[in-house]
């Protein structure tokens, strides 16, 4: 019975099941919060040695998002996302070629055709592609919003303008920030955010002079003005 006995016991140390599963409470913006002011929740569990699972609710249970990480700390994204309205309609899905280093965006109409697609560089976060479709499942037309001047103009922009963050400049930090904002149907830019960071002291300074931007010109799909969003990288580096 000894070899049997040691067996069993090596099953149960590599298993791993619902018993760890962590649950978390957020308020409207995200932000961690007591489950009585709580709009979302997340149940997070490991599934494997490589692969930890997140699914998100709406605080009555409905499903908001699924999604798989290969970290414990839920950073580093594989495999499919996939994001739900209150009332159960897929609404986009994501899914990151960790491989080949792109993540694959696709938005629905509620009939279930495809609205758009994008592609993202996971490391940049910079747009590699783009196509968008009619209701009916037609190709739209498209252009892409541009800083006036073009990439180049803009990052000197941003270049002339950053004020490299003391605490950053005194702790000898360098790093890059990614930042995404949306271009509104005007050009202006609005909802800046860092996706990923080297380095939290940097944050504050890319927002900052992202949101300064003058505005770019706006996309155009089918003949009509749209807001986008949009990625970029900002690199941080002492002289």
């Amino acid at each position: 019975m000894k070899p049997l006995f040691f067996l069993l016991f090596i099953f149960s140390f590599k298993s791993f099941s619902q018993t760890d599963t962590t649950r978390l409470y957020f308020d409207e913006n995200w932000a961690e919060t007591t489950k009585n002011d709580a709009k979302y929740y997340s149940i997070r569990y490991q599934v494997n040695d490589s692969l930890w699972q997140m699914n998100d609710h709406f605080i009555d249970g409905r499903v908001q998002m699924t999604g798989t990480y290969m970290d414990s700390g839920y950073e580093n994204e594989i495999g499919e996302f996939r994001y739900y309205s209150e009332d159960g309609f897929l609404e986009s899905s994501k899914h990151y070629y960790t491989k080949e280093k792109f993540v694959q965006e696709i938005h629905y109409y509620r009939n279930g055709q495809v609205d758009a697609i994008h592609e993202y560089n996971i490391e940049t976060g910079r747009l590699i592609f783009s196509k968008y479709f009619k209701e009916n499942g037609d190709e739209s037309s498209f252009i892409e919003p541009a800083f006036k001047g073009g990439i180049r103009e803009m990052y000197s922009f941003i270049s002339n303008r950053t004020r490299y963050p003391k605490a950053a400049r005194k702790r000898n930090i360098e790093g890059q920030v990614f930042v995404k904002f949306v271009i509104e149907k005007d050009g202006s830019i609005g909802d800046v955010s860092i996706t990923k960071s080297e380095n939290v002291l940097l944050n504050e300074e890319a927002k900052r002079v992202v949101s300064i931007m003058p505005k770019w010109i706006p996309g155009n799909r089918d003949g009509n003005l749209i807001r986008l969003y949009y990625r970029i990288p900002i690199v941080f580096q002492l002289q």
